[in-house]
């Protein structure tokens, strides 16, 4: 039950951060929202979704859920991930994609112990814009179990839409 107490917090946190700076950023080119999912996950028995919003022009904050609807997989039954991302400046439009991210998580398990708990974690990747509002971010993540102090890591490739 703490768990829910402190997704729902989360959540609000998240969202009022969201309609603060679309306040202060709606007339700028500092704002963006981008949705987002893994493909893949679905034929691993995990449904997913990622919401990153752009809060200043190299700073953006990001909500990651995610859920097994599948019984055997060694994986956490949900996830949720709060974090930034920094994307680093540049000159060059191409090397101005390139992002770390930093992040905190619940994971919780049913009938596993693997990853279940609260965790830290990075990312970093690169996000590709294939058409004007289309993007692929594939990315590299690990995080650390906070309480048994397993290295959980993995690599990522989303799928989003900007808005």
């Amino acid at each position: 039950m703490a768990g829910k107490t402190q997704l729902k917090k989360l959540t609000l946190i998240f969202f009022l951060i969201i309609l603060n700076n679309k306040i202060i950023y709606a007339q700028s080119d500092n704002w963006g929202i981008t949705i987002s999912t893994n493909l893949m996950k679905p034929f691993l028995g995990l449904v997913n979704f990622d919401i990153e919003v752009k809060i200043a022009k190299h700073y953006a904050l990001h909500i990651y859920i995610e859920k097994e609807f599948r019984e055997k997989l060694n994986h956490p039954d949900f996830i949720a991930k709060f974090g930034t991302r920094y994307y680093f400046p540049s000159k060059e439009e191409f090397l101005s994609k390139i992002f770390l991210g930093m992040n905190i998580a619940i994971a919780r398990s049913k009938n596993k112990n693997d990853g279940d708990g609260f965790l830290l974690g990075n990312e970093i990747g690169y996000k590709f814009m294939m058409w004007k509002r289309v993007s692929v971010a594939p990315m590299s993540l690990i995080h650390y179990t906070i309480g048994n102090g397993k290295l959980l890591w993995g690599f990522e490739a989303p799928f989003g839409i900007s808005f």
